[in-house]
């Protein structure tokens, strides 16, 4: 029986690799698992974390196009601290909105 497609049977797939960037950004500036509505999940054990892909698109502020992350919006959600240089690997983001938040 195939795996379901969210989860590829090999390597993670490119939109896989980009919400385990967007739930640690989130984690740095001061977030938890509980803010996202797709909750991480250890579908694979061969992984140590893997995401839900399936529900990428439900966590608040994310959007996505095309099987990539295309939107982060996190105006006045409390986050603190240095913008993660890692946000930097998302190519296809094309909108990022951090306003009202204590970030430098």
């Amino acid at each position: 029986m195939a795996p379901p497609l969210c989860w590829p049977a090999t390597s993670p797939s490119r939109l896989e690799i980009e919400a385990k960037i967007v739930f640690d950004a989130a984690v740095m500036m001061g977030k938890t698992e509980s803010w996202l509505t797709g909750k991480p999940t250890n579908q694979n054990p061969e992984n140590t974390f893997r995401y839900n892909i399936c529900e990428i698109s439900t966590w608040n502020g994310i959007g996505v196009e095309n099987g990539r992350i295309t939107r982060i919006d996190w105006y006045d959600e409390g986050l603190v601290g240095e913008i993660p240089e890692s946000l930097g690997r998302l190519t296809a983001l094309t909108y990022l909105f951090l306003g009202d938040n204590n970030l430098y």
